[in-house]
């Protein structure tokens, strides 16, 4: 059944009810002519894969989001899947699949968007094609009111989108979260399960922004205390 812009928004408030209200990640890849398939995005974002990730992943049982997402912390735990011709990500702690460094090379060949917030609200709407951040912005400031301080190359690509938010606060709405990613799916065509959230996917082990190369600095506790 295709959703219309306001059953989406309805549709994400229930499944923001259900789970994933205090943070999560979604990014969907969608490829350009000839771009890339979901092998080498995967591929791609091995590149921040912790030196250490299969002594990591060997012991550990996968689980789906967001159950197991602190087993790994400081790591980045990125999930991902493919749909339709789409390449999925998710995260339950933390944003790194979309970060400038990871997008300027995750991107090249697709178009990708997605959203995350934190359980404090930091949040970020984005945009990237072919190697560009075009659009990042704070889509709870956009909610209330704010410009969302967008920056990028194109800081309007969603405009069309972003519409949503005003249609939706008239109607009595109150979920900028839901907003966010209802925008996701009307630029992507790509619709959020929660059943597929919530089932063991495969994942990437990835090295935080601020990771200095010293593989034993940035370790769980847990791994930590089998080292001895």
């Amino acid at each position: 059944m295709v959703m219309d812009r306001l059953e989406l928004l309805e549709y994400y408030e229930g499944l923001l009810d259900s789970a994933l209200s205090e943070g999560f990640a979604w990014a969907v890849a969608v490829p350009l002519e000839g771009g890339p398939g979901t092998g080498e995005l995967v591929a791609r974002l091995r590149r921040w894969e912790h030196p250490r990730a299969a002594e990591l992943l060997e012991p550990y049982e996968p689980e789906g989001l967001p159950s197991g997402e602190s087993d790994f912390f400081p790591l980045d735990s990125v999930h991902y899947g493919r749909m339709g011709e789409a390449t999925v990500f998710t995260q339950g702690n933390g944003a790194r699949v979309l970060d400038d460094d990871v997008l300027a090379e995750l991107s090249r060949g697709v178009r990708l968007c997605g959203t995350w917030w934190s359980i404090n609200s930091s949040n970020d709407l984005v945009y990237a094609e072919d190697g560009q951040v075009l659009l990042r912005m704070n889509m709870w400031d956009y909610w209330v009111g704010g410009t969302g301080g967008r920056r990028g190359g194109r800081p309007h690509v969603l405009d069309e989108g972003l519409t949503l938010v005003a249609e939706a606060q008239r109607l009595g709405h109150t979920s900028w979260k839901a907003a966010a990613l209802a925008i996701v799916e009307l630029r992507t065509g790509v619709h959020l399960e929660l059943d597929w959230v919530l089932r063991p996917q495969p994942l990437v082990l990835m090295t935080p922004e601020w990771y200095d190369g010293r593989p034993d600095e940035v370790l769980p506790d847990w791994f930590r205390k089998t080292l001895g």
